[in-house]
């Protein structure tokens, strides 16, 4: 029983870890979408939703599952409307790779349920 116990835990722990990336990922992003857009308002409520996952607010991970999957479609529009080169392509790139391990992890990854059912209970 004592190995269920430590599994458990080396999954809430993962778990932990990965939750924590994906707001600094997303606290990161909506920064640099704040230095390009301006958009504040829904970057506010973004970093307030980052910091809800941390706090394991169930709603926040299907609201940031959401936008990520908001955002890879409209990057996506974007690099076959606008056709970025060189820099700029590769900063797409690479945010589109960050929402999508996003999503993934928000919604499939065991690691992060158990951490959430761990933090709410």
């Amino acid at each position: 029983m004592s190995g269920f116990f430590e599994k458990k835990k080396q999954r809430a722990t993962r778990g932990k870890v990965m939750i924590i990336a994906i707001a600094l990922f997303v606290a990161a992003s909506t920064l640099l979408n704040i230095s390009v857009d301006l958009t504040l308002v829904l970057s506010v409520l973004n970093i307030v939703c980052a910091v809800a996952l941390i706090k394991g607010v169930e709603w926040a991970r299907y609201y940031l599952a959401a936008v990520g999957a908001f955002t890879t479609a409209l990057s996506i529009v974007g690099l076959f409307s606008s056709r970025p080169t060189g820099g700029a392509l590769v900063f797409v790139l690479v945010l589109l790779a960050g929402h999508i391990a996003c999503i993934v992890l928000l919604l499939f990854s065991r690691s992060v349920k158990e951490y959430m059912y761990d933090v709410k209970n």
